[in-house]
């Protein structure tokens, strides 16, 4: 773009750093992340959402919180999407504790949890092999009238199948 006397903008910035973040290469997305500023391009909540997705991948928990923090320091409002996108940098670093108090966070500030944020607990509950939890958070779920997915199904009974409990895979 460059070469062509063009000037990236947030749309050009948010493909490098979603190219780097599927070629897991999440230091260069933060380069890219980093450089928009000077360049006159304020990152947009999709390129912070491309960003945390990076770290919470890999469960990077202190570089997704950072994330976090900037983008209301950034007066970028994090939805429902980024805090359940921080919410699975705690399940993939195995750190349920963390996840447990993220989630209440994201009830204390306001935000009604979807499928996808309870499938991101039942995973680290599953994960954790700790059933009883996995569907404690499950039956909420359904008493706070949400359905569960494909993916929600499909973690409970992979979870029950390794543990032998074939008839509890059954929901």
């Amino acid at each position: 773009m460059q070469r062509a006397d063009l000037r990236p903008d947030v749309v050009s910035y948010a493909l490098l750093m979603n190219a780097y973040r599927k070629a897991r290469r999440e230091d260069e997305a933060l380069h890219v992340f980093e450089e928009m500023p000077s360049a006159g391009a304020r990152p947009s909540q999709k390129a912070y959402h491309i960003l945390l997705d990076a770290f919470a991948v890999f469960g990077m928990v202190e570089q997704a919180r950072n994330v976090f923090k900037n983008m209301r320091r950034d007066r970028c409002t994090p939805d429902l999407c980024s805090y359940t996108t921080m919410l699975s940098a705690y399940v993939n670093a195995s750190d349920m504790d963390g996840g447990e108090k993220f989630f209440r966070r994201l009830k204390q500030d306001g935000l009604s949890p979807n499928e996808v944020t309870y499938g991101a607990l039942t995973k680290g509950y599953a994960k954790a092999n700790d059933l009883k939890k996995m569907m404690a958070e499950y039956e909420e779920m359904r008493s706070s009238g949400i359905g569960a997915n494909q993916t929600v199904l499909t973690t409970i009974m992979d979870a029950y199948g390794k543990n032998k409990d074939f008839d509890s895979a059954v929901i």
